[in-house]
C-alpha cells in the first residue's frame, strides 16, 4: 500500500509541474500522454524537467539513464523516480 501511495504522490507532483509548465497547451494531459509527441516536453523543456525531478524528489538522474523512454509519460517518469529513490 505504501508503494501505491508513493506512486500517487510522485505522479501528482509531476502532473502539477507539467500542467503549470504548459498551461495553454491544448492536449489533454493524463498519465499515459506521450510528453514528447504531444509537444508538452521538447529538448529544452526536458532539461528543466530533469532539474525539477532531481530537486523535487531528492534524486540524481545518472547521465546513462537520460533516454526518451525514461521520460515518455507521467506514469513512466513516476516509476523511474521511484526506482532511483530505492
Amino acid at each position: 500500500m505504501v508503494k501505491v501511495m508513493e506512486y500517487e504522490t510522485v505522479a501528482k507532483r509531476i502532473e502539477a509541474y507539467l500542467a503549470a509548465l504548459d498551461a495553454d497547451h491544448q492536449v489533454p494531459l493524463d498519465r499515459e500522454t506521450d510528453l514528447f509527441a504531444s509537444g508538452i516536453l521538447d529538448s529544452l523543456r526536458v532539461v528543466d524537467f530533469i532539474a525539477f525531478a532531481e530537486d523535487e524528489f531528492g534524486i540524481t538522474i545518472p547521465n546513462w539513464t537520460l533516454t526518451l523512454d525514461n521520460f515518455r509519460t507521467i506514469s513512466v517518469v513516476a516509476n523511474f523516480v521511484l526506482s532511483l529513490r530505492g
